[in-house]
C-alpha cells in the first residue's frame, strides 16, 4: 500500500521514509511606481449615499499540528 506519507520526501537506503520539509524563502517583489500624468479635475456635485457594509465570514482551514508535521518521519 502506498500511503500519502510515501509520496512526500525522500526514501532512505534502508527503505525508511524520511520527510524533509525545507523552509520556503519568501521572495520580495519590488513594485515599480508609474508616474501618472495629472488631468484637470472637473468639479462634481457630491451626493452622500449611505452604504450598508456586509461582513463576509472567512472560513478558516484547520491546520494540522505543526509539531506533528515537522516530526512526521518519527511515526513511520
Amino acid at each position: 500500500m502506498i500511503t500519502s506519507k510515501m509520496l512526500h520526501g525522500n526514501n532512505d537506503n534502508f527503505g525508511f521514509q524520511i520527510i524533509i520539509r525545507r523552509r520556503r524563502r519568501r521572495r520580495r517583489r519590488r513594485r515599480r511606481r508609474r508616474r501618472r500624468r495629472r488631468r484637470r479635475r472637473r468639479r462634481r456635485r457630491r451626493r452622500r449615499r449611505r452604504r450598508r457594509r456586509r461582513r463576509r465570514r472567512r472560513r478558516r482551514r484547520r491546520r494540522r499540528c505543526r509539531r506533528r508535521r515537522r516530526h512526521l518521519y518519527l511515526y513511520l
